[in-house]
């Protein structure tokens, strides 16, 4: 099986894009940020480990 090509944007060749519909009664609001050594999804391990790099999650306040 050959290893899939990791973009920085754009869409798996499984995935499908489509248009969002507008917003109605609901509103999307980031709660907090994931903090990693890697500035790019190019670099960024394809699969995690006990024993890999380690993150830091930040959760905004009220």
């Amino acid at each position: 099986m050959r290893p899939e090509t990791v973009r920085e944007n754009g869409i798996r060749p499984s995935e499908v894009a489509i248009e969002a519909p507008p917003a109605t009664d609901a509103g999307l609001v980031f709660i907090g940020v994931v903090r990693t050594l890697w500035a790019s999804r190019v670099v960024t391990p394809r699969q995690g480990s006990d024993d890999g790099t380690v993150c830091r999650i930040e959760i905004f306040d009220p």
